[in-house]
């Protein structure tokens, strides 16, 4: 009865430790991530992937600031347009308007880049891409810090505060999904992978770097 009794244990704990992801594991596919996202950037024009982004946030901090509580929210759900650039345009005259618009001007003319739509079409609207992206920041808003959220957009640049929200992300994939033996979470992280491959395997064909 006892030997009984203590295989039934064992048999609990082996359920319980192969039905949770290690944090071990954790780290190193958040390693792994942080590192391809880090080559995204890297093999990316600085304009579309960076500099359009951090003059948005100057957008708002100059046009619209009482929005900037709202900002991961603006540029997530595409609001920034109707929000804070349509009403920027709006002001009258004064001197942070004209700081306003001088700044509109700037982000216009970046958006003007012939590099800024040529590289959204190397991208590509793939349905399913989209829709994991547009998942994917649903995750980020439910678990990172305001501070991690606003350098999404405005620090692109930021590995350390990028790292902290991801891992935030993944152990929230890991706990939700404790049940079935880690396939959900394993699924997660190899698409993922597989996503970014395809990314910097287009960006290193259409912007090789000398």
């Amino acid at each position: 009865m006892m030997l009984i009794h203590i295989s039934l244990i064992l048999t609990i704990l082996i359920v319980v430790i192969n039905g949770s992801i290690p944090s071990s594991t954790i780290e190193i596919d958040l390693n792994e991530l942080v590192k391809l996202h880090k080559e995204f950037l890297d093999r990316s024009p600085s304009v579309p992937a960076i500099q359009t982004y951090e003059m948005r946030c100057r957008v708002v901090t100059e046009c619209c600031p009482d929005e900037q509580e709202n900002l991961y929210t603006l540029f997530s759900d595409s609001q920034f347009n109707e929000k804070c650039l349509l009403n920027g345009t709006k002001l009258t005259k004064s001197s942070s308007t004209s700081l306003c618009m001088t700044t509109i001007r700037q982000l216009i003319q970046l958006i003007k880049e012939s590099v800024y739509e040529r590289y959204f079409e190397i991208l590509g609207n793939n349905p399913n891409r989209l829709n994991r992206i547009a998942r994917w920041k649903k995750q980020m808003k439910m678990v990172c810090s305001d501070d991690e959220l606003r350098a999404h957009y405005c620090e692109r640049n930021n590995m350390e505060k990028f790292k902290s929200c991801q891992r935030k992300v993944l152990e929230m994939i890991a706990k939700e999904n404790v049940d079935d033996d880690g396939t959900i979470y394993k699924t997660y992280v190899s698409q993922w992978e597989q996503e970014y491959a395809i990314d910097n395997q287009k960006l290193a064909k259409a912007f090789p770097k000398d």
